[in-house]
């Protein structure tokens, strides 16, 4: 099997493949073979969180990001519950191709953590392609009717659909210095906190820290971050709708169009 692994397999670095599972503290079990170290550090992902919402967990197939990625055609009629990266990244395809989305939230916008000023176009964005929007509405309960998805609204309203897709967040389960028990360590999405590559890189840097020594705490005030929807959404740092203790003054700036190679490119901005 070819080495796609970057070099570190030439590092010292063993690689085991199989099922694994924790035995105890510093042991793994790889396929019934016990390995012991001196420090575990878990990068295994995390499982969606399906709200409680009222027979929502008892529907059959319902999507999370792992079947939506793996989706072989567009449904005609998708309901997406969430508008975060996930939610507008895996449904916004389905409502510009053949398929038209209903995405329903809580809050009033989508994206919360990016500037309103964008949430806002963005919004007018996705209502002009056809895709509906119902915002800060509370489902109350969620059931099957033939081959439809059903969403029951507080106000009485029903959203219906061939397919529904969940996608709202993970939960941490790790301290600041991303310890999740004894001599055991968590980094990645299995964290609950911004599942992006390049964070999980940087808690593994915290954690390498901390086993050598050298005690240190993630921070995640300026986690750049970009969404691959269309339009794109980028930011870096905090917004004026991030959920900080003690926002600091916010400054958004308005560049123009022609600093954008990609605008330019494109003709777009």
């Amino acid at each position: 099997m070819p080495d796609r692994s970057g070099g570190w397999l030439t590092s010292g670095i063993d690689l085991l493949r199989g099922s694994g599972r924790l035995a105890g503290t510093g042991v793994v079990e790889v396929d019934g073979m016990r390995h012991t170290a001196d420090h575990v550090v878990v990068a295994c992902g995390a499982d969606p969180v399906i709200p409680p919402v009222a027979g929502l967990r008892e529907l059959d197939r319902i999507w999370t990001n792992r079947e939506a990625t793996g989706m072989n055609s567009v449904p005609r009629r998708l309901l997406v519950r969430g508008g975060g990266p996930v939610g507008v990244e895996m449904g916004r395809p389905s409502g510009a191709s053949a398929g038209r989305s209903c995405w329903w939230k809580g809050r009033a916008t989508c994206l919360r953590v990016s500037p309103r000023r964008w949430t806002m176009r963005f919004h007018e964005v996705l209502r002009r392609d056809g895709i509906k929007l119902v915002l800060g509405a509370r489902v109350t309960a969620a059931r099957r009717d033939g081959d439809d998805y059903v969403l029951e609204l507080g106000d009485g309203r029903e959203l219906r659909g061939d397919r529904l897709l969940v996608a709202t967040g993970r939960r941490p389960r790790v301290d600041a210095h991303m310890r999740a028990g004894e001599r055991l360590w968590a980094i990645g999405d299995v964290t609950g906190i911004w599942p992006l590559t390049h964070v999980g890189k940087y808690q593994g840097r915290v954690v390498a820290a901390n086993i050598l020594g050298e005690p240190r705490e993630a921070h995640y005030e300026a986690v750049p971050r970009v969404t691959y929807t269309d339009p794109q959404a980028a930011a870096v740092g905090a917004t004026s709708l991030s959920e900080v203790a003690r926002p600091p003054p916010i400054r958004t700036p308005t560049p123009s169009r022609t600093a954008s190679s990609r605008c330019s490119a494109t003709a777009t901005g």
